[in-house]
């Protein structure tokens, strides 16, 4: 990046930028903490690109902790900001990085903000922490993985993040509850229901870890069902070129151009439309009863 000239900053360089950004607050955070799988979870956009390959843009990084991890959350998050200031020093020479925060108390976010005197702009990638009881997020399945990444900063921790079924409950629980529908969740439920394919899951197993994301976010299986209902029938699933639009600000514009020719969106489309007429089936299943 030639920092010896003023411009605007553009979408490739926000994304390079952002991308250091995101590793930093990764590797940083689970090694000041050292953070297990019952103590936080890595999840989310972020999350599915950095440690499922996803090759949607994501700006923000999302954590499940537990009440006793946040407890020490500030003086590892300062942390993160030390670390991060020398090494978007090394990358970028003369820039800024603001660390503002804490906001919030059930979700407490932080903002990590890059800016230069050479580019007209800046990068804002925010942490945000919804802090949970430690038995709640005992279950909701988990696991541990180091990135195998290909960007400027290695993450070199094992990461707590969802395994896959969790992070399908946890799409299905944002399309459900969202305020307004989100594009990027059709893409992400499209992306890991592809990515499942091998795991051969039963209806129980995705009921169970819907149960648990939603006793995590407070939410019944009853508000659940509704919501989903409500968005398979507003028609947004058959919406392709409002989808197509919205998603040229997730991706560089090679990996744009190639998905547009494939007729990808259109495909992911359909699939997370599913997706959702098979959480809707599944929420609908009553439950076995418990023997005494």
């Amino acid at each position: 990046m030639n920092l010896n000239e003023t411009r605007n900053l553009s979408q490739e360089e926000n994304f390079e930028i952002a991308s250091v950004m995101h590793a930093t607050i990764l590797d940083e955070l689970i090694r000041c903490t050292d953070w297990v799988k019952t103590d936080a979870v890595f999840h989310g956009g972020t999350s599915l690109s950095i440690i499922r390959e996803s090759v949607r843009f994501s700006e923000d990084l999302d954590f499940m902790i537990t009440e006793e991890c946040a407890e020490g959350l500030e003086v590892a998050v300062r942390s993160v900001h030390d670390r991060m200031a020398l090494i978007l020093g090394g990358h970028y020479p003369g820039g800024n990085l603001e660390l503002k925060g804490p906001k919030g108390r059930d979700v407490c976010q932080w903002l990590f903000v890059w800016s230069h005197p050479a580019r007209r702009g800046n990068v804002q990638v925010k942490a945000e922490f919804l802090i949970t009881k430690k038995d709640l997020l005992a279950n909701y399945a988990s696991t541990h993985i180091v990135p195998n990444s290909r960007r400027a900063v290695l993450v070199k921790s094992h990461v707590p993040v969802p395994v896959l079924v969790s992070a399908w409950a946890d799409k299905i629980k944002a399309i459900a509850t969202r305020p307004a529908f989100k594009w990027r969740d059709a893409y992400d439920l499209s992306y890991i229901s592809r990515s499942m394919v091998r795991e051969s899951l039963t209806d129980s197993e995705k009921a169970q870890a819907i149960r648990a994301t939603a006793a995590i976010y407070g939410t019944s299986m009853v508000e659940l069902e509704q919501g989903l209902r409500r968005v398979l029938g507003s028609g947004v699933f058959e919406e392709v070129a409002a989808f197509e639009a919205d998603m040229k600000r997730w991706f560089d514009a090679d990996t744009y151009e190639r998905m547009l020719r494939r007729d990808v969106f259109r495909d992911d489309l359909e699939v997370s439309a599913q997706e959702v007429s098979d959480a809707i089936a599944i929420l609908r299943s009553p439950r076995p009863e418990r023997r005494p």
